[in-house]
């Protein structure tokens, strides 16, 4: 979860477009996580 919030973010300060982001990570099982992320300043 943090690598994948680390590269989102410096992924979206390079791009600098305004866009969200969104991460999403699998578990297993039938199960997952997934986080939008939007640039505030």
């Amino acid at each position: 979860g943090a690598v994948l919030l680390v590269r989102l973010a410096a992924l979206m300060a390079a791009a600098d477009d305004g866009r969200p982001g969104l991460a999403a990570c699998s578990i297993g099982g039938g199960q997952g996580v997934a986080m939008i992320v939007e640039r505030v300043a």
